[in-house]
C-alpha cells in the first residue's frame, strides 16, 4: 500500500471539507498529531481509523484505497460489459441511442 498516496487523499479530502487536523482527529477520535503522521505518509493506518476517516469525511474507504480513477473507469466498463453480455443485438443497440441521447441533451 502506497502511504503516501494514502495521506494525499486524506489531505485533500479534509481542506475539501474545510476541516482541520485538529477537527478531523477530535471527530475520529484519533490525536491531531496522528492524522499529520498519516498524511505525511509516516505512519500506517488502522482500518478501524481509516473507517472513522472516511465516515467523517463522508467518503467511502475504497476510494480513499483506490490508486487511480482508471481503475473506476475499467470497472464501470466491466460492469457495463457483464449487464450486457445476455442482451440481444437490437437491446443493445437501443442502449447505445439512450447514451447517444443523454450525451446530447447535457450539452
Amino acid at each position: 500500500m502506497d502511504y503516501m498516496k494514502l495521506g494525499e487523499k486524506i489531505k485533500k479530502e479534509r481542506l475539501r471539507n474545510r476541516l482541520t487536523q485538529e477537527m478531523l482527529a477530535e471527530m475520529a477520535e484519533i490525536t491531531s498529531s496522528y492524522v499529520g503522521q498519516i498524511e505525511r505518509g509516516e505512519r500506517k493506518v488502522t482500518l478501524s481509523k481509516l473507517v472513522r476517516i472516511a465516515n467523517v469525511l463522508n467518503i467511502s474507504v475504497d476510494y480513499l484505497l483506490s490508486d487511480t480513477m482508471e481503475m473506476i473507469e475499467d470497472n464501470l466498463e466491466i460492469e457495463i460489459k457483464n449487464a450486457m453480455c445476455n442482451m440481444e443485438e437490437k437491446d443493445k443497440l437501443m442502449i447505445i441511442d439512450i447514451i447517444k441521447i443523454i450525451n446530447d441533451y447535457k450539452d
